[in-house]
């Protein structure tokens, strides 16, 4: 693998681990319900690489993030003062 997709898959998993959190800290069980359809539960470093080496599975995987996020994102929304 050359050092350009080596950096972007490492770029992916990045990501990935930070949709992963986000949405585990929504603390929503139906918008984490829908993450683990394409994301496994406890994901390992080796699953977050699976996903970031597949195109299309990384693609599907950020679109069911921002699925989440415009229908679930708005009740972690903090509160206006």
């Amino acid at each position: 693998m050359n050092s350009i997709v080596h950096d972007i898959i490492r770029s992916r998993v990045n990501v990935l681990k930070a949709m992963d959190s986000a949405v585990r800290n929504m603390n929503h069980e139906d918008a984490f319900d829908f993450w683990i359809i394409d994301v496994p539960d406890e994901a390992s470093e080796d699953d977050f690489l699976y996903i970031a080496q597949d195109t299309e599975e990384y693609t599907r995987v950020v679109h069911r993030y921002a699925v989440i996020m415009i229908d679930y994102g708005k009740y972690d929304l903090p509160k206006e003062k």
